[in-house]
């Protein structure tokens, strides 16, 4: 079973994440137009590859999926023109030599799924020799960015035997330390 297709892209204080196929229900009923394939900035972009060399699997993978691409489907821009779905229909009609695909565009973003925080960078100063007596340093401030990530399903108990739990099994005589005195 593979994995539900997201998009991605920076917002404030990380990286938000959107299932697709949310991005279209969301995108059900706004307005089509036209939008020539030169000025939608990801084309000339890498956003299948993440700045790796990508092996000939994976142009294949992608080239089946260019090939199988429905262009009755328009593609789906956030409210800043970012491509958020749309893709290989994109990649399709410029192999097919059109200059225009259809396009919806959101006047504001859905909400993420969640927010991937981006690591925080922290200069470091030169490595120097250990100091007697070190100045005690205050914590980085926040950056006020709230980060959420998905939540997990809750958990339900398998039916088996009862296991005890971790402080039920060990004591101080089974960890070898015996009482003072």
């Amino acid at each position: 079973m593979s994995s539900p297709e997201t998009h991605s892209h920076t917002v404030p204080g990380g990286r938000g994440h959107w299932l697709t196929e949310k991005l279209w229900a969301a995108a059900a009923g706004l307005p089509v137009f036209r939008i020539a394939i030169a000025d939608i900035p990801e084309f000339d972009q890498d956003c299948w590859f993440r700045g790796r060399a990508p092996s000939l699997r994976q142009v294949a993978a992608h080239a089946a999926r260019i090939q199988s691409a429905d262009l009755s489907y328009p593609i789906i821009l956030s409210a800043d023109g970012r491509l958020m779905d749309g893709g290989h229909r994109i990649a399709r009609a410029w192999i097919e030599g059109r200059t225009e695909i259809d396009a919806v565009r959101f006047e504001v973003d859905p909400e993420p799924e969640f927010i991937r925080c981006a690591p925080r960078r922290v200069d470091r100063p030169a490595r120097r020799p250990p100091v007697a007596s070190p100045t005690p340093r205050s914590p980085p401030s926040a950056t006020g960015a709230s980060c959420a990530f998905p939540t997990p399903a809750p958990r339900t108990p398998s039916p088996g035997p009862e296991t005890p739990s971790p402080a039920s099994t060990f004591s101080s005589s089974t960890l070898g330390i015996l009482p003072e005195g």
